[in-house]
């Protein structure tokens, strides 16, 4: 590794050393991250495909979620729409939506996981909130999330409980 190092730093052995005993950054950061395979691929190809593929991957979340916020506007006025109710406070009293939600937002949620999360805290409500003028919409609201909205979407909505409920 020691040459490796050297070779990427344009430095000799000498070099090398007088810098670890320095303690400098750049020798730590290199011993610390990088594999041998790393640095070798990097001198070989200039660049370290397993960074590209995380860099691509972070690009495609964006746009994920992008383009979720994007539908989830156009399901929910769509779900508003079909049966007539102009925003969430019919299925669920608006303060305790916004509560599960805001409650999600603390837990360690992803894009993955979110949509089990808020699955699992509206059916704990479903049954308790059969007193209310129309006992289904709790129904209605879970199957919606649980059947038209993706879970970026459910992610996003999570994140942005405020906005989506305003």
């Amino acid at each position: 590794m020691i040459n490796t190092i050297c070779e990427v730093l344009k430095i000799s052995r000498s070099a090398y050393f007088k810098y670890k005993k320095e303690e400098r950054p750049i020798i730590s950061l290199l011993e610390k991250y990088f594999s041998q395979e790393d640095l070798e691929e990097f001198l070989n190809t200039k660049k370290i495909s397993k960074l590209e593929e995380t860099q691509n991957q972070n690009s495609t979340i964006l746009l994920m979620e992008d383009y979720a916020h994007f539908s989830l506007s156009s399901k929910l006025e769509q779900l508003f729409n079909i049966f007539g109710i102009p925003d969430f406070t019919k299925f669920l009293p608006k303060k305790l939506f916004l509560k599960i939600l805001q409650d999600l937002k603390k837990e360690d949620i992803s894009h993955l996981n979110a949509k089990d999360f808020l699955l699992q805290r509206l059916k704990g409500y479903e049954t308790s909130l059969t007193k209310l003028e129309h006992p289904n919409h709790p129904k209605i609201l879970y199957d919606f999330v649980e059947n038209k909205l993706a879970k970026i979407e459910v992610y996003i909505l999570i994140l942005n409980a405020e906005k989506y409920l305003k």
